[in-house]
């Protein structure tokens, strides 16, 4: 007890000494009460007022967009010769194989290992290797000597979802 009584004795003592510590002393201070002030009368109340950030949301719904993105099929196949199958059947695939079940049931008739099947969406930015290709739906595109990827789908920008810019719309 007595030592916590003779570093605060002690602490007092150097603000009132030292200018630049008290004036730091009470920017905190102050900086604390604003702070608090903040919080209750402006992020409080912007939380409570959804139907306002709603309206605002929708006001401004162009500011809160997605990139554009594409839809996508990852082909990871055992061996070359795999892959060559693969690939062929993929560029027929708009007329005969329309979807990556029925490629699969083709190549892996005999062995299921042959080759594995990884779908995913992605927006523009997030991966650069998928940035770097031609976003073309119905491209084949070998990535390396056993994966291809097939572009399924292109989408353009869509507003994002009310809930995941909330607290964005919130702080500004």
């Amino acid at each position: 007890y007595i030592e916590r009584i003779l570093i605060y004795e002690v602490f007092q003592h150097i603000i009132v000494e030292n200018e630049k510590l008290q004036m730091l002393s009470q920017e905190y201070h102050h900086g604390m009460i604003m702070y608090e002030l903040m919080q209750k009368e402006v992020y409080k109340k912007a939380f409570k007022d959804s139907v306002g950030l709603y309206e605002y949301y929708n006001n401004n719904i162009n500011s809160y967009m997605n990139p554009e993105s594409i839809s996508l099929s990852y082909f990871y196949c055992e061996t070359e010769k795999i892959r060559k199958k693969t690939q062929k059947l993929l560029t027929k695939r708009p007329l005969k194989y329309e979807t990556d079940s029925l490629i699969l049931s083709k190549i892996n008739k005999k062995n299921t290992n042959n080759v594995r099947v990884q779908q995913e969406h992605v927006f523009k930015g997030e991966n650069n290797t998928i940035d770097a290709l031609t976003w073309k739906a119905g491209n084949v595109i070998q990535l390396d000597s056993l994966t291809l990827v097939y572009i399924n789908s292109l989408y353009a920008p869509t507003p994002k979802p009310f809930n995941e810019v909330k607290n964005t719309i919130t702080t500004q």
